[in-house]
């Protein structure tokens, strides 16, 4: 099966949430607890690490502490977050989760619905939950990327 499609927009999936790496390690540990937006940058990142464990298919990875949902779905803002070291380890189990649900695809797999987002209404094809991780990876970054900036440190893009 050819996977020429396929590998083109995992690598973009991939590089946005790798971005979320270089914005962990970028992040000095008093940026970490500012907020960006309406929330501390910590949380756009446990928030990003999360929807992209929520929309792949597969169980749930276990986030870092105990953070109420509402916190991880930026419904509420957050007080007490995790270290860089737990957000990078949910990164990395994360991580693994979707490169073996990326590594399982084709391009003929593409089009075929996505029975984890359709469970909460979202009737996307796999193609758009990959087009997805990646930008609402990037989205986040962004924020942590201006709150660098604007501290005058250098960003991660």
């Amino acid at each position: 099966m050819s996977r020429v499609i396929t590998n083109s927009i995992v690598a973009n999936t991939g590089n946005c949430i790798g971005q979320l790496a270089a914005l962990i390690d970028a992040a000095p540990d008093d940026v970490w607890l500012m907020p960006a937006g309406a929330w501390p940058l910590w949380q756009h990142v446990i928030h990003a690490i999360w929807a992209s464990d929520f929309f792949t298919p597969g169980p749930a990875t276990p986030s870092p502490g105990n953070l109420p949902l509402d916190v991880i779905q930026l419904k509420m803002v957050g007080i007490d977050g995790p270290t860089k070291n737990e957000a990078k380890d949910y990164l990395a189990a994360v991580r693994a989760k979707v490169d073996a649900f990326t590594a399982s695809l084709d391009d003929a797999s593409l089009a075929k619905a996505n029975e984890a987002t359709a469970k909460i209404g979202l009737n996307w094809d796999l193609a758009t939950t990959l087009c997805a991780l990646g930008s609402h990876a990037a989205y986040h970054v962004g924020h942590g990327d201006a709150l660098l900036r604007a501290e005058g440190l250098p960003g991660v893009f």
